[in-house]
């Protein structure tokens, strides 16, 4: 049956999302949006890529709500982190 399937995947879903949160102290969510403003930083620093297409690539709603995150993670905005972090940062 269909609904018992689906009952099943879901009892599972959230029998791993508890189980990651106990084994590991956080949430799947939370290391997904962590690991995801990691891989932002290192776009920031050694790419020229616009702030939005970053946040296009690293799979953020919208470029607003990617820099909202950044700021809330890192405590401050992805253009001062490029501004401040880009020692060999150079114009073509």
């Amino acid at each position: 049956c269909i609904s018992s399937a689906a009952s099943d995947v879901y009892k599972r879903q959230e029998y791993t999302k508890r189980k990651f949160r106990k084994e590991l102290g956080f949430t799947i969510n939370f290391y997904i949006r962590h690991a995801k403003l990691q891989r932002a930083k290192q776009l920031l620093i050694n790419t020229h890529l616009p702030i939005g297409e970053i946040a296009e690539r690293i799979n953020f709603y919208n470029s607003a709500e990617f820099a909202r995150q950044f700021q809330k993670e890192f405590d401050i905005t992805p253009s001062k982190y490029r501004e401040l972090n880009q020692i060999f940062y150079k114009e073509e």
